[in-house]
């Protein structure tokens, strides 16, 4: 009988231990058995019956390449079968062992088979795990996370197992990592990997967008990101994260016209294949050493795709080129283009609002950029309404987007060379854009009030001085403020900034470092203008509006003034004392210039003789 008993743990059912649809049991008709030892081989049998269904899983899943609706295979799924046929192989050597006894001593009572038990729990484990990869189709990275939860049951045997089973998925996942790394694409034709292209592939527009790929090298690009779903919780988001980017270095460095830094890094390809290799020959997965090999790699990357950027893009030549266009370098640019454009962009959107702006921007920027229509080509006005996104329009949007001009509106869309793609990616636009939309219009403003000024000349000597003072002392208030503010703009935050980019980008050998510096200089850029501190900006676009406002009314007063214009000056004039005041006290309340540096500047600059205190800190009154 002991015979009959290893062959059914064995998986492999006889005439006194047959199969039934419950599994392996003992047949009810041997004789002499005492109900202890029949509860014995009960035990037993099911554990034959688990080994048996693990066994069949491997048998039939262990090489299956083919995926249908109902079936699922996969890399990960037959690294899983290799480690859980290893795992079963020390069971069946457990086997082995007992056989060997039995012939040995063939009076070995029953109870020697219970030293099998210990197998009965992991058995169990192995059988849930199975059944949960069946019922839900788990396959890919999903496979590890569902090993790493089940490894944690505080049984040595079961996570020994676990770690096991995990470290030929492990294997594979290796492998598919250093792929990406190394190629800056990835063959899955399973879609098992956290790296995963976006559902549908385009041409490469225009504009590139950051993370742009292509796995042929050629038009088509593709745009891959982390899939949280296939990313297992011990692997932390920052990580995958940073592996996405390194394979988005390696793929700017294959596609660059000149491939020569790209050729240096594959040089570097067996030392990170050791690494690997090294990696997947651990028992158990280390985190920290994994991190390490990503950092290696990524730190090779990141210094060959500085010579990309610097040296072969010539980054700092289209910043510049982007300072001229974004942060209103070209001041005659903008200056000819306000005067040109300002009948069209200051009523609400239209559909054709968008094409006529940006012919008319690139006359403009032809007669500056004379010897430089290529640049010109790079750059066109785009205008996007904020009130109304799409699937989401209703009366109240439409209400709201009839008081949306064109100037509150306006972009500027920049055809971003290869491979600066990467460093100047779309969100690093909308900044850009942020930027600009707030200094045209302080640049608008200011403009406005020196036509006004010219119109005052004009009046001057019609005999209506004593009715129009007031106008013109208001003016005076405003052009102080505003051009005191565009000062500070000008020479405090943007020369400063951006002078600091470029020297720091003179010592840096590292795209990392690049990408870092820059982003600091946008934020920079964005704080000192006050662009998300709510309570200056607030103030200063109440501030901006009503300077508009005083514009378009000085420019339909005459010598003669009715009480309706009287009225609308008057109450432009409170308010523009009362912004003027609360602007005063935000600024003049930071206790310590080292907390806020930023606002003390701007009070330096816009207080710089006092008189703003001498007023009581509000400018548009009588003094």
């Amino acid at each position: 009988m002991f015979q009959e008993l290893l062959i059914a743990l064995n998986g492999v059912p006889g005439s006194i231990f047959f199969d039934s649809p419950e599994g392996i049991k003992i047949s009810s008709c041997i004789p002499n058995l005492h109900p202890a030892e029949r509860e014995i081989l009960g035990r037993l049998c099911s554990l034959g019956t688990k080994y048996k269904f693990l066994c069949e899983f491997v048998k039939k899943y262990k090489f299956r390449t083919i995926t249908t609706e109902n079936e699922i295979s996969g890399l990960y799924l037959q690294a899983f079968c290799s480690g859980l046929e290893v795992v079963l192989g020390e069971y069946q050597q457990e086997l082995v062992q007992i056989e060997q006894e039995i012939l040995k001593d063939a009076f070995l009572p029953l109870t020697h088979f219970l030293k099998l038990e210990k197998y009965t729990l992991l058995f169990q484990v192995l059988f849930d795990i199975v059944c949960q990869i069946s019922n839900e189709k788990i396959h890919g990275c999903r496979i590890l996370e569902l090993l790493f939860k089940s490894s944690s049951s505080g049984v040595v045997l079961v996570e020994v197992a676990m770690n096991k089973i995990m470290q030929h998925c492990h294997s594979v996942m290796y492998r598919q990592v250093f792929y990406w790394m190394m190629n800056g694409y990835i063959e899955d034709p399973y879609n098992e990997f956290f790296i995963q292209p976006e559902n549908s592939p385009k041409p490469s527009p225009s504009l590139p967008i950051a993370g742009s790929l292509s796995a042929e090298k050629n038009s088509t690009s593709i745009t891959y990101k982390v899939k949280p779903q296939l990313l297992p919780s011990y692997i932390p988001s920052s990580l995958a994260a940073k592996i996405l980017f390194v394979g988005e270095y390696v793929a700017v460095l294959g596609t660059a016209e000149n491939s020569e830094s790209y050729s240096l890094f594959l040089k570097k390809e067996h030392v990170f294949a050791k690494k690997f290799e090294r990696l997947s020959s651990r028992p158990l997965f280390s985190l920290l050493s994994f991190e390490t090999t990503i950092d290696d790699i990524k730190r090779c990357a990141a210094e060959r795709l500085w010579e990309v950027i610097v040296k072969q893009a010539n980054v700092v030549n289209h910043l510049k080129i982007m300072k001229d266009f974004y942060l209103l370098g070209r001041g005659e640019l903008f200056l000819n283009f306000i005067n040109e454009a300002n009948n069209l962009l200051r009523m609400p959107v239209t559909t054709t609002a968008e094409s006529d702006a940006s012919k008319l921007f690139q006359i403009v920027a032809r007669r500056t950029f004379l010897d430089d229509d290529v640049i010109t080509d790079k750059f066109h006005v785009t205008l996007q309404a904020k009130n109304i996104k799409s699937g989401n329009v209703n009366k109240d949007n439409l209400s709201k987007a009839k008081l949306e001009t064109g100037w509150s509106s306006i972009g500027l869309y920049y055809d971003i060379p290869h491979p600066l793609h990467i460093l100047i990616t779309p969100s690093v636009i909308d900044k850009y854009n942020m930027i600009f939309r707030f200094l045209l219009s302080v640049r608008r403003v200011q403009i406005e009030l020196h036509k006004s000024w010219a119109l005052q000349m004009q009046i001057k000597g019609a005999g209506a001085e004593s009715r129009l003072m007031p106008f013109w002392q208001l003016r005076s208030h405003m052009s102080f403020l505003i051009d005191n503010f565009q000062y500070y703009i000008l020479v405090d935050v943007l020369e400063s900034c951006f002078s600091s980019l470029t020297d720091k980008l003179e010592t840096v050998k590292d795209f990392e470092e690049i990408q870092q510096y820059h982003n600091r200089f946008l934020t920079s850029v964005i704080s000192q203008c006050f662009l998300e501190l709510w309570t200056v900006h607030h103030s200063l676009e109440e501030i901006l509006e009503l300077c508009s406002s005083f514009c378009t009314l000085v420019n339909r007063v005459t010598v003669t003034i009715n009480p309706k214009d009287v009225n609308m000056f008057e109450n432009i004039k409170s308010n523009f004392q009362r912004q003027t005041s609360l602007l005063f006290r935000i600024l003049s309340g930071v206790r310590s210039h080292q907390v806020s540096p930023h606002l003390a500047q701007l009070l330096l600059r816009i207080d710089y003789n006092k008189y703003l205190t001498s007023c009581g800190g509000q400018l548009g009154g009588s003094k």
